[in-house]
Formats: C-alpha cells, structure tokens, sequence
C-alpha cells in the first residue's frame, strides 16, 4: 500500500561497535535514490552533535564541542501565557570530529570534508594557510 509514497530514513542512528561500513551504506542510500523506481528521499543522520545535557555524555553526536569558543548566541523565547519574553546567553564552541563518531564515514561517503568553518583549528592560525572551506558535513 506504501509503493506509491516518497518517504525517508529519519533518524538514522549509525552502529558504534565498529561492525557498519557507514561510508559505504550512505553511498548505497545515494544510489537508491537515484533510481527512477525508487521512492526514497534520503537518510537524516539522528545526532548532529554529541549530546552533553546528560551526566554522561551520549556519544552518537557526529562532533563533539571543542574547547575554543567562536561567539556566543543569545536566542529568546516568549512565554505564551504571560507574554514575557525570557533572553538567555550561551557560548558557542568549534566542532570536533575527534570527539564525536562518524564525521570521517559521513565526509567520505559524499566527497565532504571536516575541515570546515565551524571546525575547531588545528592550530592557533584558524584556517590561515587554506583557502576558506567551502564544505561542511
């Protein structure tokens, strides 16, 4: 009953015990898509970033947080009750690939890179002697 219906793979949660050549399942989700029969839209990686709101780090985050902070953000939010508006800083930190899973097999599955704006510096230079990445997972 389903044939006729686009649909996709949400939340699609990598194996971290190292038995899944993700690079290559990624390349396999590509190539169905592109097939004229096929109904997949595509996959929706479930965690963009290591989960750091729990006592214990969850570890299916793509990246993890760097030590070097970027900026910060200052989102607001109304209370739909009340009305009043609640503004709250944060800091905003690199992302590490090295700190997270999977970055590396997402990057090689579509020809991407880590090395991006965004990315915590290999050095204190913050990208100086490359050109500006145009490229980000």
């Amino acid at each position: 009953p389903f044939k006729k219906h686009p649909w996709f793979i949400a939340q699609f949660t990598p194996k971290s015990d190292g038995s899944q050549d993700l690079t290559s399942d990624l390349k396999a989700i590509e190539a169905e898509t592109k097939k004229s029969s096929s109904q997949l839209l595509g996959v929706a990686l479930n965690t963009f970033q290591k989960d750091y709101q729990t006592d214990e780090p969850i570890e299916q985050g793509l990246f993890g947080l760097g030590s070097a902070e970027l900026g910060s953000v200052k989102p607001c939010q109304e209370d739909v009750r009340t009305g009043q508006q609640t503004c709250t800083e944060f800091p905003v930190y690199c992302l590490d690939a090295s700190a997270g899973q999977h970055a590396a097999d997402v990057a090689g599955a579509w020809d991407g890179t880590m090395n991006a704006h965004g990315a915590c510096p290999a050095s204190d230079h913050d990208f100086d002697d490359e050109e500006e990445p145009s490229l980000v997972v």
